[in-house]
């Protein structure tokens, strides 16, 4: 699901906020269906992390460091217009940010944490 908002976190001590635009992957389960030689089908699943992917428009104080990335962050991003704020706790870094000097936007970063760290609260 994609959706806009505000995002707000925790970085190095410092906290931060800004708009962002978010895909939300929550659902914690990867299935596939797979053919057997006789025609007959199977289906797999694997558990997966409840993920929040970024793009944040306004700039932040300074940039993600390494120790940043490597560091468990509580995220929450909330979604003004619907009333609904999503809650990741203790979640960990994925991929490697974008930084646009120009605007200070900052794209591509995601956070990921077990489904059971993962909360919505609202509508």
């Amino acid at each position: 699901m994609q959706t806009f908002g505000e995002c707000s976190f925790k970085l190095g001590g410092r906290s931060y906020t800004a708009r962002a635009s978010a895909e939300l992957t929550n659902v914690g389960l990867e299935t596939a269906v797979e053919g057997n030689i006789d025609g007959t089908v199977y289906q797999t699943a694997k558990t997966k992390p409840s993920v929040i992917k970024l793009d944040l428009e306004d700039p932040l104080e300074g940039t993600f460091t390494a120790a940043d990335m490597v560091t468990p962050q509580d995220v929450t991003f909330v979604e003004e217009h619907r009333g609904v704020t999503h809650l990741y706790t203790a979640a960990k870094a994925i991929g490697e940010p974008q930084y646009a000097p120009d605007s200070g936007a900052i794209t591509n970063i995601s956070f990921g944490c077990q489904r059971a760290n993962y909360r919505r609260v609202g509508s």
